[in-house]
């Protein structure tokens, strides 16, 4: 499944909240934007790589005119081109546009991952919201049942341990709404911190988003096909796609993701560059033409017998290649490189790996809390009846009050029990998303802050 899948059964009102939430971090977080500028001075460096060395014009003027057959030379203008060694232009231009494409997939990995980090932590203020809810309830409750009981006992036909209990309870209940107003402080700065904003700046409050229709008890195929689009085969990334087979467009597909993509870059930046070193060892070729101004012989034997072209400007050709005679820079350069290729590898590895695990995680989370869900679901309806019985009983004498009490707060706590595994299962399925390389697939070009030649491929 995707995120888009995901929120179609989520109310419109939340959709927009996280939508806007989402908007608003990419468009204000500060490593985006840190992102954004290195890939385009990556991408300005790809195009001076790709240039032709400037060609060199000098002018000379001779203090002490040089005596020809033809005359004296004056002065005179060279122009000189060098042309790199065959194959050595390519390697630095390739090398380039490797590490510009690397710099443009961090970009995306970086708004996927924010993607993921705003779902986390928004649907943890939502189970917040709704434990506080549920806890204002248990309050309410508590305290119902603590009036009956204490005028039962003024009344005489009551007990005063029941009335300390109950006194307990509600402190007991109040403790915890102070324990969870803690955490959603400690959440909501956190997400401000996200997405740039003060630590005490208002997150607005929202219900918990149901899961997906179809999802829950009795109808898990609908889930378990999701789960099964990520088949073991596609987990495993053993043969993982070449970042130039993407051009630009992201695959819902853990060997699409834009970390996997950004390491294949480096990879194949650190073979252009070892390549360079390679060619080091070839000598450069310099092209050169040179035009002389003479002026017309002026002594005595010149004035009187001219020789023919006398005065006529004179032009040259010249080729010349530099030495690579140091040899000891040349192999200190192509081990680097062929260090840094290696280095370049192993990171591609530990990538592959790594999203390789977190799939398979992200995977096995999912499915186990689908589970819990149901059996949560199950447990409610069941306490829900007990209570149900237990009124009845009630209403007739024939069940005391902390039957009623105590049935009244294990269907709160299952209400409770279901809102956590419902947050559990939407940040579980936002580090699939994630994982799988399905948010950086359905990223909007509009907010995403994607690179400009990135975006021209994808729209």
């Amino acid at each position: 499944s995707s995120d888009a899948e995901c929120s179609a059964d989520i109310p419109i009102s939340q959709s927009q909240i996280l939508t806007e939430l989402i908007v608003e971090t990419l468009g204000r977080n500060p490593t985006l934007s840190v992102l954004r500028a290195r890939h385009e001075a990556a991408s300005q460096q790809a195009v001076e790589a790709a240039a032709m060395p400037n060609p060199t014009v000098s002018w000379r003027r001779y203090l002490e005119p040089v005596e020809t057959r033809l005359g004296p030379q004056v002065d005179g203008i060279s122009v000189s081109q060098t042309l790199p060694w065959f194959g050595k232009r390519a390697a630095r231009t390739g090398k380039a546009e490797d590490s510009a494409d690397a710099a443009a997939y961090e970009v995306v990995a970086r708004a996927a991952d924010l993607v993921r980090q705003v779902k986390r932590h928004y649907f943890e203020l939502a189970y917040l919201d709704q434990a506080l809810a549920l806890n204002s309830e248990e309050r309410e409750l508590l305290g119902h049942h603590e009036t009956l009981a204490r005028a039962s006992y003024a009344q005489g036909i009551g007990r005063q341990p029941p009335v300390l209990a109950l006194h307990a309870a509600i402190s007991r209940a109040d403790d915890d709404a102070l324990q969870l107003r803690r955490k959603r402080v400690a959440t909501a700065a956190v997400l401000n911190e996200i997405r740039q904003r003060p630590p005490a700046a208002a997150v607005e409050r929202t219900d918990l988003p149901r899961r997906p229709s179809g999802a829950l008890g009795g109808t898990r195929q609908p889930i378990e096909r999701s789960l099964q689009s990520v088949s073991p085969s596609r987990n495993c990334i053993d043969a993982p796609i070449n970042h130039r087979q993407v051009s630009g467009r992201f695959l819902a597909d853990p060997r699409g993701r834009p970390e996997l993509l950004a390491a294949s870059a480096r990879v194949d930046s650190a073979h252009h560059a070892e390549r360079l070193a390679r060619r080091g060892y070839w000598p450069d070729i310099t092209l050169g033409g040179m035009w002389g101004r003479l002026r017309g012989r002026r002594d005595a034997a010149g004035r009187e017998l001219p020789p023919p072209g006398n005065g006529d400007d004179v032009f040259s050709f010249s080729v010349s290649v530099n030495l690579p005679v140091g040899r000891s820079a040349l192999v200190g350069a192509r081990r680097a490189a062929s260090a840094i290729r290696r280095s370049a590898e192993a990171d591609h590895l530990a990538v592959q790996q790594r999203i390789d695990r977190e799939v398979h995680v992200a995977n096995a989370e999912l499915a186990l809390i689908d589970e819990q869900l149901e059996l949560a679901h199950t447990a409610l309806v069941q306490v829900q009846q007990a209570l149900h019985v237990t009124r009845a009983a009630y209403a007739t004498g024939e069940a005391p009050v902390h039957e009623l009490l105590a049935n009244e707060q294990a269907v709160l706590r299952a209400r409770l029990r279901i809102a956590r595994l419902l947050a559990d299962w939407h940040q579980a399925l936002a580090e699939r998303n994630h994982a799988t390389g399905a948010t950086a697939a359905l990223l909007p070009t509009a907010f995403s802050g994607l690179p400009s030649d990135l975006d021209r491929r994808m729209r």
